[in-house]
């Protein structure tokens, strides 16, 4: 259910669907077997330092003490056997935006492949606002690049550059699932040539012979982690929920966002936009369909479900996963069962990463 790459990076999207599909992985950029990043840096106190947290909030509570892990964790070569089951995919607002909340622009392509990372987040805005400024002279360009290039902006560090981390856009997300492979497929992981050629980010696909599923795309494109529905994919849907309905289909909904974070106002200022369906319409949407049962999405880190009955007595559960990397870092495994007598169960079984199951 998204952000499968946080800083919307190439080379974290190849390596996440290389582990998907099942492959090997060196999780590293710039320099080979060094870790250059914020957990060596000490003004990030937001983050842990294992080779030494005493300065930073972990430390604080407890965190060890573990010399040499970074740079041992950026040496290795991970193998991942794949998952052992077809896998879809929907847009997260990481994969959309850069941090997941900042528009993309050309100074922030340069600002990921080149030779100078923030540490703090400020260091990152003001280089893009210099950027973005209306003040575009010559003069003050390269005030700003000698500024950046000299270290003279707070938190900001020299590391290796790397044409890797180039920023890739809606259209390389897309190709990166047609190019993987066969196995364990489906080839696009929902996403079809269609999609490309129509820069078409949402997707059907029918599952098994009763079960179809469709795949949102609820990023904002503008600014802002949490989404929205726009108004062609809420009427695509809708259609959708009904053909569903008229071919005796249950019908489960995927998107990045949940009921919670479906609230994002934020539009072009300049140009065309459409309209945004936030939560409470979207809800009453979807509780339309009695072949509608489940509503999967992640955005939120934690795992919830929550139930959305309509009047008739049916209604759809809304299902939030964890997220696989950050606290409490589980998956969900969910099972829907014919009981056989007219009605049917939704099973949901969370699993830690050390499960053997």
């Amino acid at each position: 259910t998204g952000d499968f790459a946080d800083s919307r990076n190439s080379n974290e999207l190849s390596w996440y669907v290389r582990t998907l599909d099942g492959g090997a992985v060196i999780p590293n950029s710039g320099a080979a077997g060094t870790y250059e990043g914020v957990q060596i840096w000490s003004e990030a106190t937001y983050a842990y330092h294992p080779d030494d947290p005493a300065g930073d909030q972990f430390g604080e509570r407890g965190f060890p003490t573990i010399p040499g892990v970074l740079n041992a964790a950026v040496s290795q070569r991970v193998t991942s056997r794949g998952l052992p089951a077809p896998w879809y995919s929907v847009y997260g607002n990481h994969d959309t935006l850069f941090m997941g909340n900042i528009q993309v622009q050309v100074a922030l392509q340069a600002w990921a492949t080149g030779s100078r990372k923030a540490a703090l987040w400020p260091a990152t805005t003001t280089n893009m606002v210099n950027w973005w400024s209306q003040n575009n002279s010559m003069f003050q360009q390269f005030v700003q690049e000698l500024r950046t290039s000299v270290g003279l902006q707070n938190g900001v560090h020299s590391v290796t550059a790397d044409a890797s981390r180039k920023l890739f856009d809606q259209r390389q997300f897309i190709q990166a699932h047609l190019d993987s492979g066969p196995f364990p497929g489906p080839v696009g992981h929902g996403f079809t040539q269609a999609s490309l050629d129509n820069n078409q980010t949402w997707w059907q696909a029918d599952i098994t012979g009763g079960l179809r599923v469709f795949g949102l795309d609820t990023c904002n494109q503008v600014a802002g982690a949490d989404g929205a529905v726009p108004q062609d994919q809420f009427d695509w849907l809708e259609a959708g929920l009904e053909q569903a309905r008229k071919d005796n289909k249950l019908a489960v909904v995927c998107s990045h966002h949940n009921s919670y974070t479906l609230e994002n106002i934020a539009t072009t200022a300049i140009g065309p936009s459409q309209n945004l369906i936030h939560a409470d319409e979207f809800v009453a949407m979807l509780q339309k369909y009695p072949n509608m049962i489940a509503w999967i999405n992640g955005h939120t880190h934690i795992n919830t479900i929550t139930a959305h009955p309509s009047g008739d007595g049916a209604g759809f559960w809304e299902i939030t996963t964890a997220s696989c990397v950050d606290y409490p870092q589980q998956q969900q495994m969910l099972e829907v069962v014919d009981n056989d007598d007219g009605t049917l169960s939704i099973f949901t079984t969370v699993l830690d990463h050390d499960s053997s199951a």
